[in-house]
Order: structure tokens, then sequence, then C-alpha cells
């Protein structure tokens, strides 16, 4: 490249002058990086589409009407769209309208992407509707609404050692009911701390303390699968449908039995306590656990849990 071939040439005389010229010529590389791959090159970039902003009427510079290539997207969006369903997705009025949860059901793409694209759809309908853009629609609610197949999804990293990530598919049961070895505390904790951070699963811990509450602090985890596809739904039927359902409650109980303030605990229905290392079983008994009570650090028995019959 030119550039390099300026910075480090042999005679200083060829060099750049100073940093501030060298980093001019820097920036110049990177100025066609995720350009739009359309062939639409006059119409307006999508930075600076006047959208209608509350209480301005101007006239729109696209209609529902628009095709999606005119919109300017860039090429991680394009590819986004393009696993969505291009054949559904031919104006700027089907982008606008398309579900939410659309967005974030595809394994490979970064949350960013949808994100952006969840963010413009709202922005379309808000324009060509005429109502306001409502605040914080494009982060929590959308998570906290994703369907099970879609968080089941993201259970298992893409990339990373094969052994290790076949382990992990192995024991969340997601090639079959075969269950694997259980996992070591290494791998169980990499899983853990991984989807901790996930605001999805956050959400997901959320709806199970309620299930389990819901059920008088004690339940099967073949009742909190049930109570999930109720809730969230999946797009997957038949035994396809059930087992990620498992996988999910076993991954999300996991993740919240590895926490010092753990709201719950696993049983066997021999009253047994469910190493977190080992897969949860369909007919397990997730027990809640109580709160401290007050100064003395002392707690209440977790409800319904002597004996553990259901």
């Amino acid at each position: 490249m030119s550039f390099f071939a300026r910075a480090l040439a042999r005679d200083h005389r060829q060099r750049f002058d100073h940093a501030e010229q060298m980093l001019k010529d820097w920036r110049k590389i990177f100025e066609d990086i995720a350009r739009p791959v359309t062939a639409h090159g006059e119409a307006p970039i999508q930075a600076v589409i006047p959208f209608l902003e509350p209480g301005v009427v101007v006239q729109p510079a696209i209609t529902p009407a628009t095709p999606i290539e005119s919109l300017e997207l860039d090429s991680r969006q394009l590819q986004l769209l393009e696993k969505i369903g291009r054949d559904e997705l031919v104006t700027a009025g089907d982008l606008a309208e398309l579900p939410r949860n659309r967005f974030y059901r595809h394994r490979g793409y970064a949350l960013a992407v949808a994100r952006e694209l969840h963010q413009l759809a709202d922005r379309l309908r808000s324009q060509f509707n005429g109502t306001p853009i409502e605040e914080d629609v494009v982060t929590e609610p959308a998570l906290a609404r994703l369907s099970v197949d879609a968080l089941a999804d993201g259970l298992v990293p893409r990339k990373g050692d094969a052994a290790s990530l076949q382990t992990l598919n192995d024991w969340l049961r997601l090639s079959g009911p075969d269950g694997g070895a259980a996992l070591s505390p290494e791998m169980l904790a990499s899983m853990t701390e991984r989807l901790a951070r996930l605001p999805e699963i956050t959400h997901l811990r959320e709806d199970i303390v309620q299930i389990v509450a819901g059920l008088g602090g004690l339940a099967t985890v073949n009742e909190i699968i049930a109570a999930l596809l109720t809730r969230r739904g999946s797009v997957k039927t038949g035994a396809d449908r059930s087992r990620e359902a498992l996988a999910l409650a076993r991954a999300v109980l996991a993740v919240e039995r590895s926490r010092s303030s753990a709201r719950w605990q696993v049983v066997t229905r021999e009253s047994r306590p469910r190493p977190n290392e080992e897969a949860a079983e369909p007919r397990d008994l997730v027990v809640a656990v109580a709160s401290p009570a007050g100064p003395g650090g002392g707690s209440h028995p977790a409800p319904n849990s002597a004996p553990l019959t259901r």
C-alpha cells in the first residue's frame, strides 16, 4: 500500500513531513470501509436521511414504497436482512412493520447490527405513521421478549475449541436425548460467566424466579420448560422445540446457581442436591431459596422444601 511505502521509505525525505499529514493519509485508507454495496450512488446516505422529528413536519425523503436498497444500508445490515428473508423485505414499509424479535434470532450476527436495524425500523415507522419514537425500545424490551429458539441459538459459541464446544453441546443435549458427562469446573465457569453477561439471560432468570414463585416455591424442570414455552414461544416444533427449551433451562439454572446469592437450588427426586456440573434433568425439582431474614442473617426455609414431592 502507498501509505506504508511512504511511511517506511528508506529515504527520510520521501516520508511524511509530520504526524498530522500521516494521520490524514491513514484515515483515507478507511474511507470506503463498510460503504453500501448497492449501485444506487445518487441516493442520500443513511446518516442524512431527514427522518421526522417529534413536532416537526417535513417532506419525507423516503416513503413506504422506497426500495430497501435506497436506504443505503451497509454490508453487515444487508447480510442480516438477507438472513431474515429478502423476499418479505422489499421496501422501507416492509422493514418498518417487521416484528422486532426477527432481528435477534440469527446466530453469527453482532447484536449491535440487530439493534441498528431495530432502531432504523422504529424511525421509519415513526415517520410513516407520524408518531414520536418511543425511548428505550431498542434494547431491553426486545431482549426481554426473545423467543426460546432465539435464546437457545446463543447457548453454544460459534467459535472456539471444537472438542470443548462439542462437550458443551452434549451437556446441554442440543444434539439429541443422550446426555454428556458432567462439565469440568473450568468449562462450567466459562459458560456461566459468558451467559451471565447477556441481558437476555438476565431477563430469563427473572422469568424463572416468577415461575417458581408462582408455583409455591417448588417446580419441576419440566414445569419450568412448559411455562417458558408459554411465555416466550418458539418457532420450532416437535422434539426440537422441547430439546431447545430443556437446554435453555439447564443453562439458566446453572448460571443462577453459580452465583453466591443464588435464588434456587436443584435437587433430584430422591432429595439429593444436583451438583452444578451435572445438567438438570426434566424431573428434577427447582426449590426457591429464601432471602436472608433481616439483621440476624437467618433465612426462612424454602417453601414446600420438605418433603420434596410434587
